[in-house]
């Protein structure tokens, strides 16, 4: 089911791309339907390739609302960018 939002999630994934700091990437590495006891969720995991810091992994999640797979795959990606993020833009490796 997940699968309906990931051509939206890698359209996302190429946008977040755009605004981060120069040489840094995502990349999406897997997206799955995860079935929660309030009801389904979209969990999404991208590898962030960083210079001179190697990689980190970033996992997203976020509730489907009202069969909306695309919005919560989107929603995703912004939940593990928003815990990456200070990092990113200090230069900090957060490690």
């Amino acid at each position: 089911r997940a699968q309906y939002g990931r051509l939206t999630a890698e359209a996302a994934t190429r946008a977040a791309n755009e605004i981060l700091p120069p040489g840094n990437y995502m990349q999406m590495e897997d997206i799955r339907a995860v079935d929660m006891a309030a009801g389904p969720a979209v969990c999404i995991q991208h590898s962030l390739l960083r210079p001179r810091r190697g990689s980190r992994l970033m996992v997203g999640a976020a509730p489907v609302p009202d069969d909306d797979w695309s919005q919560a795959a989107v929603q995703s990606i912004i939940t593990a960018l928003n815990s990456h993020v200070q990092h990113l833009f200090t230069g900090d490796s957060g490690e």
